[in-house]
């Protein structure tokens, strides 16, 4: 379905997790767990990049749901990835990652320049942390960050928290939602990027 609408609509899709039973390399997960892979989508229908979400969600947390345990059914991935477009090449991470700079370190390293965080954040710890983390990502790296996140009621009884933005290599928010569902549409200044990396190399030195 995603890789038609890519197809139809003539565009790049950054999707978030689907569960797959079968690892990058073909073979399958025998214990009854499933990857949580990212996908990345070309305009002609293509899938040419995938990203296993590395960093699994097993915390406590003071929401309805309270316990989150992703690791009883996801297998973790063990690869970073980026996915080359003709506009950017483009660093995948999912939600959890977030908390982890040396995942972003190890994408820049790849070449990264725009980071790509589809999230489904408690709203506990997306009020508490999300903005932060977002923004030291992105001065971290020196790279552009947008995150196109879950909101609201589910009926699992989970509650996300929203909020996606996107944000600058400088640590600014260039736009953002709230809650609702919503459209962001901007245009990224790479010449920026490269000024603040020439400027103050920080993520080179790591």
């Amino acid at each position: 379905m995603i890789c038609a609408l890519a197809r139809a609509k003539r565009t790049w899709v950054f999707a978030g997790t689907m569960p797959l039973a079968v690892r990058p390399d073909k073979t399958f997960i025998e214990d009854g767990r499933v990857r949580a892979a990212s996908l990345v989508v070309d305009p002609a229908g293509n899938i040419v990049a995938r990203y296993d979400k590395i960093h699994l969600f097993d915390v406590e947390v003071s929401d309805t749901t309270r316990v989150y345990r992703e690791s009883s059914t996801f297998e973790p991935g063990d690869q970073p990835a980026v996915a080359t477009t003709p506009f950017a090449t483009v660093g995948l991470s999912v939600c959890y990652d977030l908390r982890f700079p040396k995942h972003y370190l190890d994408l820049t390293k790849l070449g990264a320049t725009v980071i790509a965080v589809p999230s489904a954040f408690t709203r506990p710890t997306g009020a508490a942390h999300f903005e932060a983390l977002m923004k030291a990502r992105a001065i971290e790296n020196a790279t552009f960050v947008i995150a196109g996140c879950q909101s609201g009621d589910h009926d699992s009884g989970r509650q996300t928290y929203g909020h996606s933005m996107v944000v600058s290599p400088w640590g600014e928010v260039i736009d953002h939602l709230e809650n609702e569902p919503g459209l962001l549409t901007l245009e990224l200044d790479f010449t920026e990027l490269e000024t603040i990396r020439r400027q103050i190399p920080a993520w080179r030195l790591q």
